[in-house]
């Protein structure tokens, strides 16, 4: 049995799975679309610049609450165009298929034993 060989198939039904083919064309739909654009630029604008706020200067326990409430803002602001939540959310199954399978191959895990206790969960 040839380790390598077998690696190369997981890897091609990983991105034949349907959380693959989910988010690839989420990520296909919000590259075209242009107010999703918009709006990832705002966002990414606004984390920016709250960092570079945060890296240069000393901040009160307040101010640093209300960055991060004005990153949370953004990104609520953001999660209200469908085509970003879809592709969000489809990248998310995608990484948890992934983190299930590399839970399986390092012996973390035997798969989804039906409980979130431990994991964040996929039902």
């Amino acid at each position: 049995m040839d380790i390598l060989a077998k690696a190369k198939e997981l890897a091609e039904m990983l991105n034949e799975s349907e959380e693959a083919k989910r988010a690839d064309a989420a990520k296909k739909a919000q590259d075209t679309d242009i107010n999703a654009q918009a709006m990832i630029k705002k966002y990414n604008e606004k984390r920016r610049d709250v960092a570079v706020k945060m890296q240069f200067s000393e901040h009160s326990q307040d101010e640093m609450e209300e960055m991060r409430r004005e990153i949370n803002e953004a990104f609520d602001e953001l999660m209200t165009n469908e085509v970003v939540k879809e592709f969000v959310e489809a990248s998310k199954e995608y990484d948890m298929l992934v983190q299930q399978v590399v839970s399986v191959v390092t012996g973390q895990g035997g798969g989804c034993g039906g409980s979130c206790s431990s994991c964040s969960g996929c039902h």
